[in-house]
Protein backbone atom coordinates (compact mmCIF):
# COMPACT_ATOMS: atom_id res chain seq x y z
CA UNK A 1 0.00 0.00 0.00
CA UNK A 2 1.18 3.20 -0.32
CA UNK A 3 -0.42 7.27 0.46
CA UNK A 4 1.70 8.51 -2.51
CA UNK A 5 0.04 8.31 -6.10
CA UNK A 6 3.07 9.18 -8.21
CA UNK A 7 4.84 6.14 -7.44
CA UNK A 8 2.18 4.10 -9.12
CA UNK A 9 2.23 3.27 -12.91
CA UNK A 10 -0.92 2.10 -14.82
CA UNK A 11 -3.01 2.98 -11.83
CA UNK A 12 -6.53 2.00 -12.09
CA UNK A 13 -9.18 3.54 -10.15
CA UNK A 14 -11.49 1.08 -7.97
CA UNK A 15 -11.96 1.35 -4.91
CA UNK A 16 -11.91 -1.35 -2.08
CA UNK A 17 -12.45 -1.82 1.56
CA UNK A 18 -11.34 0.68 4.69
CA UNK A 19 -7.64 0.18 5.87
CA UNK A 20 -7.46 1.11 10.06
CA UNK A 21 -4.21 3.60 10.61
CA UNK A 22 -2.97 4.59 14.32
CA UNK A 23 -5.19 6.37 16.38
CA UNK A 24 -8.66 4.74 15.72
CA UNK A 25 -8.26 6.74 11.63
CA UNK A 26 -8.86 4.72 8.43
CA UNK A 27 -8.04 5.07 4.99
CA UNK A 28 -10.02 3.97 1.75
CA UNK A 29 -8.76 2.36 -1.07
CA UNK A 30 -8.97 4.30 -4.24
CA UNK A 31 -7.17 2.19 -6.73
CA UNK A 32 -4.46 -0.31 -7.59
CA UNK A 33 -1.12 0.27 -9.44
CA UNK A 34 2.33 -1.34 -10.20
CA UNK A 35 5.61 0.26 -8.40
CA UNK A 36 8.89 -0.69 -9.15
CA UNK A 37 12.38 -0.32 -7.35
CA UNK A 38 15.26 -1.39 -9.18
CA UNK A 39 15.23 -4.73 -10.55
CA UNK A 40 12.19 -5.03 -8.23
CA UNK A 41 8.73 -5.01 -9.89
CA UNK A 42 5.69 -4.87 -7.31
CA UNK A 43 1.73 -5.40 -8.68
CA UNK A 44 -0.95 -4.89 -7.35
CA UNK A 45 0.03 -2.07 -4.77
CA UNK A 46 -3.17 -0.39 -3.27
CA UNK A 47 -3.52 3.16 -3.56
CA UNK A 48 -5.13 4.46 0.29
CA UNK A 49 -5.94 8.09 0.68
CA UNK A 50 -4.08 9.97 3.47
CA UNK A 51 -1.43 6.53 4.19
CA UNK A 52 1.48 8.04 5.36
CA UNK A 53 4.18 4.90 4.75
CA UNK A 54 4.82 2.61 1.99
CA UNK A 55 3.66 -0.98 3.45
CA UNK A 56 4.69 -3.68 0.76
CA UNK A 57 3.78 -7.34 2.00
CA UNK A 58 5.35 -10.81 1.90
CA UNK A 59 2.86 -11.71 -0.46
CA UNK A 60 3.47 -9.22 -2.77
CA UNK A 61 7.15 -9.16 -2.72
CA UNK A 62 6.32 -12.84 -4.02
CA UNK A 63 4.09 -11.65 -6.83
CA UNK A 64 2.09 -14.77 -7.19
CA UNK A 65 5.01 -17.23 -7.69
CA UNK A 66 7.19 -14.95 -9.34
CA UNK A 67 9.55 -15.44 -6.97
CA UNK A 68 9.57 -19.23 -7.21
CA UNK A 69 10.45 -18.62 -11.34
CA UNK A 70 13.28 -16.13 -10.35
CA UNK A 71 15.14 -19.04 -7.86
CA UNK A 72 14.44 -21.69 -10.32
CA UNK A 73 16.08 -19.37 -12.96
CA UNK A 74 18.97 -18.56 -11.09
CA UNK A 75 19.65 -22.49 -9.48
CA UNK A 76 19.77 -23.43 -13.46
CA UNK A 77 22.18 -21.22 -14.19
CA UNK A 78 24.59 -22.17 -11.56
CA UNK A 79 24.16 -25.68 -12.51
CA UNK A 80 24.40 -25.32 -15.84
CA UNK A 81 27.64 -23.05 -15.67
CA UNK A 82 29.09 -24.83 -12.68
CA UNK A 83 29.88 -21.81 -10.99
CA UNK A 84 30.11 -21.47 -6.63
CA UNK A 85 27.08 -20.65 -4.84
CA UNK A 86 28.76 -17.86 -3.60
CA UNK A 87 27.40 -16.22 -7.04
CA UNK A 88 24.13 -16.78 -5.77
CA UNK A 89 23.17 -12.96 -5.98
CA UNK A 90 24.25 -12.45 -9.03
CA UNK A 91 22.72 -15.40 -10.65
CA UNK A 92 19.24 -13.62 -9.04
CA UNK A 93 19.81 -10.68 -10.11
CA UNK A 94 20.51 -11.96 -13.83
CA UNK A 95 17.16 -13.76 -14.00
CA UNK A 96 15.44 -10.99 -12.77
CA UNK A 97 16.91 -8.54 -15.32
CA UNK A 98 16.30 -11.29 -18.05
CA UNK A 99 12.88 -12.45 -17.07
CA UNK A 100 11.63 -8.53 -16.72
CA UNK A 101 12.08 -8.50 -20.53
CA UNK A 102 11.00 -11.39 -21.36
CA UNK A 103 8.75 -12.68 -19.40
CA UNK A 104 4.59 -11.10 -20.55
CA UNK A 105 2.28 -10.42 -18.16
CA UNK A 106 -1.17 -12.10 -19.06
CA UNK A 107 -3.18 -9.46 -17.88
CA UNK A 108 -1.31 -6.75 -20.72
CA UNK A 109 -0.15 -9.02 -22.54
CA UNK A 110 3.40 -7.15 -22.26
CA UNK A 111 6.49 -7.85 -20.69
CA UNK A 112 7.32 -5.28 -17.19
CA UNK A 113 9.69 -3.53 -19.07
CA UNK A 114 7.58 -2.54 -21.58
CA UNK A 115 4.63 -1.58 -19.35
CA UNK A 116 7.20 0.71 -16.94
CA UNK A 117 8.77 2.15 -20.30
CA UNK A 118 6.62 2.00 -22.69
CA UNK A 119 9.50 0.64 -24.80
CA UNK A 120 10.69 -2.77 -26.34
CA UNK A 121 14.10 -4.34 -24.20
CA UNK A 122 16.89 -4.88 -26.61
CA UNK A 123 16.91 -8.95 -26.09
CA UNK A 124 20.14 -8.76 -28.27
CA UNK A 125 22.40 -8.26 -25.40
CA UNK A 126 21.74 -10.98 -23.62
CA UNK A 127 24.15 -13.63 -23.43
CA UNK A 128 24.40 -17.27 -21.24
CA UNK A 129 25.16 -16.91 -17.21
CA UNK A 130 28.73 -18.02 -16.28
CA UNK A 131 29.78 -17.91 -19.98
CA UNK A 132 33.66 -17.39 -21.16
CA UNK A 133 34.15 -13.78 -22.08
CA UNK A 134 37.06 -11.27 -22.37
CA UNK A 135 37.39 -7.34 -21.37
CA UNK A 136 39.68 -5.27 -22.30
CA UNK A 137 41.45 -3.82 -19.81
CA UNK A 138 41.05 0.19 -19.87
CA UNK A 139 41.39 0.75 -15.56
CA UNK A 140 45.50 -0.21 -16.06
CA UNK A 141 48.18 1.09 -17.24
CA UNK A 142 49.22 -1.48 -19.83
CA UNK A 143 52.43 -1.18 -21.83
CA UNK A 144 53.26 -2.14 -25.47
CA UNK A 145 54.35 -5.85 -24.99
CA UNK A 146 51.50 -6.61 -22.42
CA UNK A 147 47.71 -8.06 -22.93
CA UNK A 148 45.48 -5.60 -24.15
CA UNK A 149 42.15 -7.44 -21.82
CA UNK A 150 41.71 -10.73 -19.80
CA UNK A 151 39.72 -13.31 -19.67
CA UNK A 152 36.51 -13.44 -17.48
CA UNK A 153 33.29 -14.98 -16.68
CA UNK A 154 29.92 -13.14 -17.58
CA UNK A 155 27.95 -12.80 -14.45
CA UNK A 156 25.25 -10.73 -15.81
CA UNK A 157 24.22 -6.92 -16.75
CA UNK A 158 24.49 -3.33 -14.83
CA UNK A 159 21.55 -2.30 -13.02
CA UNK A 160 21.89 1.44 -13.49
CA UNK A 161 24.14 1.97 -16.93
CA UNK A 162 24.74 0.05 -20.17
CA UNK A 163 27.54 -2.52 -19.49
CA UNK A 164 28.13 -6.32 -18.07
CA UNK A 165 28.79 -7.50 -14.93
CA UNK A 166 32.08 -9.44 -15.54
CA UNK A 167 34.16 -11.54 -13.14
CA UNK A 168 38.23 -11.00 -13.92
CA UNK A 169 40.18 -14.28 -12.32
CA UNK A 170 43.31 -12.51 -12.38
CA UNK A 171 42.46 -9.54 -10.00
CA UNK A 172 39.59 -11.09 -8.52
CA UNK A 173 36.99 -7.95 -9.21
CA UNK A 174 34.07 -7.91 -10.07
CA UNK A 175 34.18 -5.18 -13.51
CA UNK A 176 31.64 -3.47 -14.70
CA UNK A 177 32.85 -2.42 -18.86
CA UNK A 178 31.13 -1.85 -22.08
CA UNK A 179 34.11 -3.39 -23.82
CA UNK A 180 33.46 -7.41 -23.54
CA UNK A 181 33.79 -9.74 -26.03
CA UNK A 182 31.27 -13.41 -24.84
CA UNK A 183 31.95 -16.76 -26.03
CA UNK A 184 28.17 -17.61 -25.65
CA UNK A 185 29.40 -21.50 -26.85
CA UNK A 186 27.43 -24.24 -24.93
CA UNK A 187 30.42 -26.29 -25.43
CA UNK A 188 32.56 -24.36 -23.37
CA UNK A 189 30.10 -24.98 -20.42
CA UNK A 190 29.68 -28.68 -21.08
CA UNK A 191 33.19 -29.07 -21.13
CA UNK A 192 33.47 -27.92 -17.45
CA UNK A 193 30.81 -31.12 -16.87
CA UNK A 194 32.88 -33.36 -19.01
CA UNK A 195 36.20 -32.74 -16.98
CA UNK A 196 34.44 -32.76 -13.73
CA UNK A 197 32.97 -36.17 -15.03
CA UNK A 198 36.43 -37.89 -16.07
CA UNK A 199 37.58 -36.71 -12.51
CA UNK A 200 35.21 -38.45 -10.62
CA UNK A 201 35.93 -41.54 -13.00
CA UNK A 202 39.36 -41.44 -12.10
CA UNK A 203 38.88 -41.43 -8.36
CA UNK A 204 36.69 -44.53 -8.72
CA UNK A 205 39.25 -46.68 -10.90
CA UNK A 206 36.16 -47.36 -13.02
CA UNK A 207 36.68 -46.25 -16.82
CA UNK A 208 33.26 -47.00 -18.12
CA UNK A 209 31.52 -44.83 -15.86
CA UNK A 210 32.66 -41.97 -17.82
CA UNK A 211 30.98 -43.00 -20.89
CA UNK A 212 27.57 -43.84 -18.80
CA UNK A 213 27.42 -40.73 -16.58
CA UNK A 214 27.90 -38.71 -19.89
CA UNK A 215 24.85 -40.53 -21.42
CA UNK A 216 22.78 -40.20 -17.90
CA UNK A 217 23.55 -36.55 -18.28
CA UNK A 218 23.25 -35.83 -21.99
CA UNK A 219 19.30 -35.19 -21.84
CA UNK A 220 20.08 -32.94 -18.27
CA UNK A 221 22.30 -30.91 -20.44
CA UNK A 222 19.81 -30.42 -23.41
CA UNK A 223 17.12 -29.48 -21.36
CA UNK A 224 18.97 -27.04 -19.10
CA UNK A 225 20.18 -25.25 -22.57
CA UNK A 226 16.76 -25.44 -23.96
CA UNK A 227 15.49 -23.88 -20.66
CA UNK A 228 18.52 -20.92 -21.11
CA UNK A 229 17.21 -20.00 -24.23
CA UNK A 230 13.35 -19.77 -23.37
CA UNK A 231 14.30 -17.77 -21.02
CA UNK A 232 16.92 -15.35 -23.03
Amino acid sequence: MTGTLELLSHYVNKEGSSVPFGGNQKGKIKGYGMTVKGEIIVNQVSYVDGLKHNLISVSQLCDNGMDVIYVEAARTMLNASGLPLTLWAEAVSTACYTQNRSLVVKRFEKTPYLLLYNKRPNIKVFHVFGCKCFVLNDREPVGNFDPKGDSAIFLGYAWDTVAYRVYVPRTKLLVLSTNVKVDDSFQVIQDKFSEELKKQADASSNATIVEDLENLFQEWYVLVFCEILVSN
